[in-house]
């Protein structure tokens, strides 16, 4: 019989955006309730049942440290806000999310980061793009 988890997590996660030729840091809270395995995720008052979520974004950069305002200025494609969050011992840097790999794609390359790369999400757990693609065609 599965393990059966439940309670709530909270995830602080600061985005960046440039409003008036400035860099604007905004933090985001979500809280996470996991009942009887099954997450839910409340984030802004809106809540929404997740069940195979596989979203894309687009890594710009991780760092030991946080990086200054100058350097995110760098990483700012449109109007695409930018996601700061710490993992791993790293922070890392992200700006989009998506419902398909096209339109990751595209953001990529209208970026300026040589090193940019794109990353996918089930749930909100990290999974490899092919585990990606395989979950997208059995929809």
């Amino acid at each position: 019989m599965p393990n059966v988890y439940s309670g709530e997590e909270k995830i602080i996660r600061k985005f960046f955006y440039v409003s008036n030729q400035k860099v604007v840091e905004d933090k985001f809270c979500s809280l996470i309730n996991i009942v009887e395995n099954d997450i839910l995720f409340t984030i802004n008052n809106n809540s929404k049942n997740i069940e195979n979520n596989i979203s894309f974004q687009l890594q710009v950069g991780a760092y030991v440290n946080k990086i200054s305002s100058s350097k995110i200025l760098e990483y700012v494609v449109d109007n695409y806000k930018i996601e700061e969050e710490f993992t791993d011992g790293f922070y890392k840097y992200t700006i989009g999310e998506f419902s398909s790999l096209e339109l990751a794609e595209k953001l990529k390359a209208k970026s300026k980061v040589k090193n940019a790369f794109i990353i996918a999400f089930n749930n909100n757990v990290r999974i490899s793009i092919k585990e990606a693609k395989l979950a997208l065609e059995q929809k």
